[in-house]
């Protein structure tokens, strides 16, 4: 029999972030183990239930229809008691973006008995804000973590690691990968996608991919949007996710004129070939992990421009720039427009293997860390 393995905070199903990375890390390794996910609401896509049947494999959703908070809190803590009590996992991988996200899905596995864990950081700033509250709580968790002898740290970053363990020391690097060969450029996929969004050979496509919400900036990238559409090219935009603050940017689009130059495509799981279309890939974040966006447009060939706050192990092609958030809308815009025509022709993907990026050099070492712990 295989050793079980529950991977928690991956619930989007290789639909942005960390849910891309656990999702894409795990594949290759199901034949060694069966990698079970926990998805905290409903999955939107019924697919995702074959595919990880295929792992041989199960995706354990936690739901309710408890309308009161505090009785919906209960529901879900129960029903997680469950599967972690009758799964009889031999692992449980956490991904988290702070110690307090990850520190409290220990305290349930640990009180059924789970002892092996592996914290896996995404971020450099919690979502949830970093109020005093919450940092006294981080606090706390960390000084948990050094009382787990079976925990193995992971982290995409060095400043990840800082972040979710207050350390370098003892933490994995694994850098976020992707499968390589799926984001080569043909011009073939670019015209595609083109002609299925009526957007011309002409058209110089402005995206950016991310969730929306305050960390990736949405309001300043619709400045941005603003200053390019007064320019005498023409300019669209693609912006792919979803997020609480959407429906407030899409009324502020109008406000400002320019949602007709803007294209909110949701959710895509077609990621590779939406990028071939882009002549420009922008990520203004205010704090960001590290962003796997960051390497797929890159592995296109695409020119990046990105705010400082990414960091610098982000950047492997010499058309991925980083420009400080504080020069403005005007400058970014300025700055779109001149490197719009640095699309880079990579023939290989040594680059990206030699750093890391390739998901497979990833895998490995997830793999070595499961196998340490069993």
């Amino acid at each position: 029999m295989k050793p079980k393995i529950l991977m928690t905070g991956a619930e989007n199903f290789g639909r942005g972030g960390r849910s891309v990375i656990a999702w894409n890390l795990t594949d290759s390794l199901s034949r060694d183990f069966q990698i079970d996910f926990l998805s905290r609401h409903q999955v939107e896509d019924e697919n995702y239930f074959q595919k990880i049947a295929s792992r041989g494999a199960e995706i354990k959703v936690i739901h309710s229809n408890k309308k009161l908070i505090f009785f919906e809190i209960f529901a879900k803590l129960r029903q997680m008691y469950k599967i972690l009590s009758s799964g009889k996992y031999d692992i449980v991988h956490i991904n988290a973006d702070d110690a307090w996200e990850a520190s409290k899905i220990i305290l349930i596995a640990r009180f059924v008995g789970i002892k092996n864990f592996v914290i896996h950081g995404h971020s450099t700033l919690s979502p949830k804000g970093e109020y005093l509250w919450r940092k006294i709580l981080n606090y706390l968790a960390k000084r948990y973590f050094s009382k787990l002898r079976k925990l193995q740290k992971v982290a995409c970053s060095l400043e990840a690691a800082n972040y979710l363990f207050g350390t370098e020391a003892d933490v994995t690097i694994i850098e976020n990968g992707i499968k390589l060969s799926d984001y080569r450029f043909q011009n073939s996929i670019r015209k595609e996608v083109r002609q299925d969004l009526n957007i011309s050979d002409a058209t110089v496509v402005v995206g950016t991919i991310g969730r929306f919400v305050e960390a990736k900036n949405p309001f300043f990238t619709l400045d941005i949007i603003e200053k390019l559409v007064q320019k005498d090219r023409e300019f669209h935009f693609l912006w792919v996710g979803e997020g609480p603050l959407k429906n407030e940017v899409e009324k502020k689009a109008i406000e400002k004129n320019v949602a007709d130059s803007i294209t909110f495509l949701g959710n895509r799981s077609d990621v590779n070939r939406l990028l071939q279309s882009f002549d420009v890939f922008i990520l203004p974040s205010i704090n960001e992990g590290f962003g796997i966006v960051n390497i797929e447009a890159q592995a296109t060939g695409c020119p990046c421009l990105v705010s400082d706050n990414i960091p610098d192990i982000a950047k492997v092609n010499n058309n991925f720039y980083f420009l400080p958030l504080s020069l403005g809308a005007d400058i970014w815009s300025d700055k779109i427009e001149n490197i719009s025509n640095q699309r880079q022709s990579l023939e290989h993907f040594n680059e990206f293997s030699s750093s890391g990026f390739d998901i497979s050099q990833g895998a490995l070492k997830l793999k070595s860390i499961y196998q340490k712990l069993l």
